[in-house]
């Protein structure tokens, strides 16, 4: 009987993996996988040793725990960990911190790797518990859904049919080997499993659809909205930036996918905006323009070829932005966006590129600044060139916000620093690590100074709380407000790198500042802090170097690292066509993951699962009673028998009390005539094996096969719709528990 358990519990091990396998989406990289492999495979090893040395459900239950823990342990250790109490509490809120600020998948740190390292562990503790020690392997399917749910709620997207396959697949065979384990035939395992399952994936999917409006699920960034998954879907940019909005947008889908060979990508950014006013900023697609054509030498207003930078170049394999907007990084230098384009116009003062046909596939060559750029000269810039009356204006802050500015400056050190490049780099280094500051797309509630509700601005000042786009508003009015030429830009963030190839999603859509120098141009700034943004640019780090001041000039900079001025010839690595499909503008920056709300989620469908194993569980110990204190072959017989007699009845059999086996058996025909000849011929021989067992002078064989032989043929007679109901509410379970009631009453 210990052999026949085996395929069991391999097949649970299975099922654990396979259950556990979409957590691997939500990280960065492949560095869980390791640790959830070791984490899934002992505590499953703890549960299948203790079964096969008939350990009590307790016991087992107790043992998994403590190899979960151990196994935990061993993760957090071997990421790097410190087994102290200031070390597992820095560990566990960095993962919260990434779990509430950054999209899926998330970064690969040691707390995030512990984090999803457990959840699996659960998972598989649950899914063995149900499937190997309570012996209710259909059941199993409603832990599984946990991490399925848990995953595609994160991602905002549907996961790959590879990992439902693997599922599916790992939960049939533990089906059929629990059959096997019961000396069940392929055929009765199938016949068995397959009306429950196809009747747990109709309740799943009435649950999925009376759930989905409460599950909470990631919110998408702003101004970008749809996605280029496959070439179903396009994305739009939306022509608005409102301070004053929480972000919840719920769509998550995939925008583009590139290439790149540069260490570090740039962000990608879309347009710009200079006009703020009311808390809105107005994103500008209206010109002036300049044409350009592919592979030609691009316009960089205000930047100069000696400034120190590398030449990059990024391949746009899949993208589904609509025109005229299209995602590239600042800095171009060349671009080539198709047969679609063979012309394509240029922002005269920001060199933003705009589309009038779809761009499935296009190549980009762009300037990105070292450590050693430096602005030429430290004379503030005017209006002239590409800088425009709009970028230097105030004028459209209430006065609430303009004193909140100051105050921001001074703050900050801005308002003191020695040059205007120092004076930008340190309302950037201010915003970004200031612990004052929480990034959160939960905007706080609107304050009220002297009877009237603050300005979007004011509020982000006052209350120190929001997402990308209040901490870029908050650099560029600061830095206008020092006489420095600033504006908005928006894009996305350069997305997640899988096996060579980067994935941009509209979760990724991100607001950032650029700062006009002399010499440099416009050059990107980001003060949203660094879990959300990743590394400040090289040239504005979030520690002070020593050396800024020195590194500022009057004139060029005497080396430069700049590559050559000449112009590769760039072209799209491929053409795909994308569908006009349009979707609604959305706002940038991702949500933070509602993670209270979705384990009260998960809490609910864990709290049904137990509620739904109550009657099943209490049918169980009924049908055992009399073999637990059993301590003869005879007494062990007699618990065969009672059990047989009552797993009948939980098919819908009528079987009478008290009556001698033969009396049990015909009246068993007499009552039930629907019966086939093989449930009356195994009857006919389990009757006449337990008359041998109480009348003989000596007992022979067990009857326990023959019993269970009575208890198979019925099962496969029954209807589908009896076998649910006796596994799910049996009616062994139901006398267990008003027998027990009885006995509690006073």
């Amino acid at each position: 009987m210990k052999s026949r358990q085996i395929p069991s519990d391999v097949a649970l091990l299975l099922l654990a993996l396979a259950a556990s396998w979409p957590l691997v989406e939500l990280t960065s990289s492949s560095a869980l996988v390791g640790p959830a492999l070791a984490v899934v495979a002992l505590v499953w090893f703890g549960g299948a040793v203790c079964r096969f040395t008939h350990r009590t459900p307790a016991f087992i239950v107790t043992a998994q725990l403590v190899a979960l823990a151990v196994a935990t342990l061993g993760v957090f250790v071997a990421k790097g960990g410190s087994l102290t109490a200031a070390s597992v509490k820095a560990t566990a809120a960095s993962a919260q911190e990434a779990a509430n600020t950054s999209v899926a998948p998330l970064p690969a740190m040691l707390g995030v790797l512990v984090m999803l390292a457990l959840a699996a562990g659960l998972v598989t503790l649950v899914v063995d518990y149900v499937g190997g020690t309570a012996r209710m392997p259909m059941l199993t399917v409603l832990p599984v859904a946990a991490p399925f749910i848990l995953a595609t709620t994160a991602l905002g997207d549907t996961l790959r049919a590879r990992y439902f396959v693997a599922a599916a697949i790992a939960w049939a065979l533990v089906v059929l080997a629990a059959s096997f384990a019961e000396g069940s035939s392929l055929r009765t395992g199938l016949m068995r499993s397959l009306p429950v399952f196809a009747a747990m994936t109709a309740v799943a999917v009435l649950t999925a659809l009376v759930l989905a409006p409460s599950v909470p699920q990631r919110a998408t960034p702003a101004l970008a909205e749809g996605g280029a998954q496959g070439v179903n879907n396009s994305v739009d940019f939306s022509e608005t930036l409102d301070l004053s909005k929480s972000l919840n947008s719920r769509n998550a889908a995939p925008v583009l996918t590139y290439t790149t060979q540069a260490t570090t990508p740039a962000p990608l950014r879309a347009t710009t905006s200079s006009s703020y006013a009311d808390g809105v900023w107005r994103a500008e697609s209206s010109g002036p323009f300049t044409d350009a054509r592919p592979n030609t030498e691009l316009p960089n207003p205000g930047a100069e070829d000696s400034m120190p930078a590398r030449t990059e170049r990024m391949s746009v394999t899949l993208n589904g932005m609509r025109p005229p907007f299209v995602a590239a990084p600042a800095q171009l230098r060349a671009a080539n966006f198709g047969s679609a384009n063979p012309t394509f116009r240029v922002g005269t003062n920001n060199g933003v590129p705009f589309l009038s046909q779809p761009a499935p596939a296009y190549s980009v060559l762009y300037r990105e600044y070292t450590a050693a750029a430096r602005p030429t000269s430290n004379e503030r810039a005017g209006v002239g060139g590409s800088v425009t009356a709009k970028d230097l204006d105030t004028a459209t802050l209430p006065e609430a916000a303009k004193q909140r500015i100051t105050r921001l400056n001074q703050a900050s050190g801005a308002a003191d620093a020695g040059t205007p490049f120092e004076q930008a780099v340190a309302l950037q280094r201010y915003l970004r690590t200031d612990p004052s500051f929480t990034y959160s797309l939960r905007l706080a509630p609107t304050r009220s100074e002297n009877g009237r509700e603050l300005d979007p601005l004011s509020n982000f000042l006052e209350t120190r709380r929001g997402y990308c786009t209040q901490f870029a508003t908050a650099m560029v009015m600061g830095a206008r407000q020092m006489g420095l030429p600033a504006r908005v830009a928006i894009g996305f963030l350069p997305g997640t790198e899988r096996s060579g190839t980067y994935e941009v999603r509209a979760a990724d859509a991100h607001a950032w500042a650029e700062v006009y120098f002399p010499g440099m141009g416009w050059t990107r700034f980001d003060p949203t802090p660094g879990l959300r943004s990743g590394a400040p640019p090289p040239y504005a780090p979030d520690t002070p170097t020593g050396d800024s001041s020195a590194s500022s000039s009057s004139s060029a900079p005497t080396s430069s690292t700049s590559t050559s001025s000449s112009t590769s010839s760039v072209r799209p690595s491929s053409e795909t066509s994308t569908s006009s499909s349009t979707t609604q503008p959305a706002q940038p920056d991702s949500d933070s993951f509602p993670w209270a709300r979705l384990l009260a989620v998960l809490g609910g469908l864990a709290l049904v699962a137990l509620l739904a194993s109550v009657l099943p569980l209490a049918g169980r110990r009924k049908r055992q009673e009399v073999t637990r204190t059993a301590s003869t072959d005879r007494e062990r017989d007699e618990g065969a028998w009672h059990a047989m007699l009552w797993s009948l009845r939980d098919l819908g059999y009528t079987t009478p009390e008290g009556l001698s086996p033969r009396a049990t058996a015909e009246a068993f025909t007499r009552d039930n005539p629907e019966p086939g000849t093989t449930v009356r011929e195994a009857l006919e021989r389990a009757c006449s094996g337990m008359e041998a067992s109480r009348y003989a002078p000596t007992t022979g064989r067990s009857q326990a096969s023959a019993c269970d032989r009575v208890v198979r043929a019925a099962r496969d007679e029954a209807s589908w719709g009896a076998r649910v109901k006796a596994l799910l509410v049996p009616a062994s379970g139901r006398a267990y528990l008003t027998a027990l009631g009885r006995r509690n009453r006073p």
